[in-house]
Order: structure tokens, then C-alpha cells, then sequence
């Protein structure tokens, strides 16, 4: 977190201090502030800003993730909205049985209205067996 804030030879700090996104002072002046703020990290989990993904290291900005969590929360993640459900994607593309790169083919490469890309059932292609 400090590294690619304010550390321009870092890894991602094109995306992060490169950005002007800042660690707040009580954290970047404490370790202890930052662990009772926060606690251990949860197993599997890392630190996402969130809910305001552009914001600040900062309480009340931040929490633990699972990765799923923090992809779902990355600016280049797609949502699609249908009737009346916003979700990401990769979650329409799991809860109508399809694979992702067959969902996105349908809605970014082939033009499909998202009505229909998520309706119409896959075609099963059945190779002939002489």
C-alpha cells in the first residue's frame, strides 16, 4: 500500500500515487493505527478501497477482499443491468450456465441486445460420426 503510493519506481504506482491516490495520515504514520483500524488479514483476503474504488487508503474507504471481490470492484469491470439486476458479467454469464468468453462474444463482438444474449440458450454442436 505505502510502496505503491509513494514510491514511483514501484510496481502499479502509475495506478495508484501516479493517480493521487494517498494513504491516509493516522495510517501511513502508524502501523498500530492501520492494525486497529483494520485487524490481521483474513486468510485469502487482501486490502481493496472500497466503496469508493478511486478513494483513499483510509477507515471507512477500505476492507478485506476475496479476489472475486476485488475484481468485481475494478474500474474496467462490466456490469450489465436486466430486469432490474445489476450484476458483473461473468456472474450473468455463471447464473445462465454459459461461459464468459461466450457471453462477452455474444454482447461486445457480435452486437447482440442483452436481452438476447442472456436468453438464448447455447446450441450444442454435435460432431457427425461416420
Amino acid at each position: 500500500m505505502m510502496k505503491r503510493c509513494y514510491l514511483e519506481s514501484a510496481t502499479f504506482y502509475q495506478y495508484y500515487g501516479g493517480k493521487g491516490v494517498k494513504v491516509c495520515d493516522r495510517w501511513r504514520d502508524s502501523f498500530a493505527n492501520f492494525f486497529a483500524d483494520m485487524g490481521e488479514r483474513p486468510e485469502g483476503m487482501t486490502l481493496d478501497r472500497y466503496p469508493d474504488k478511486n478513494g483513499d487508503y483510509a477507515p471507512g474507504n477500505c476492507r478485506w477482499a476475496t479476489p472475486t471481490e476485488q475484481i468485481r470492484n475494478r474500474n474496467t469491470t462490466v456490469y450489465i443491468e436486466f430486469r432490474g439486476l445489476r450484476k458483473t458479467m461473468k456472474e450473468w454469464a455463471d447464473e445462465i450456465g454459459v461461459a464468459y468468453k461466450t457471453l462477452r462474444a455474444r454482447i461486445v463482438d457480435q452486437g447482440w441486445p442483452i436481452d438476447r444474449a442472456l436468453t438464448t440458450p447455447l446450441r450444442i454442436h454435435r460432431k457427425h460420426v461416420p
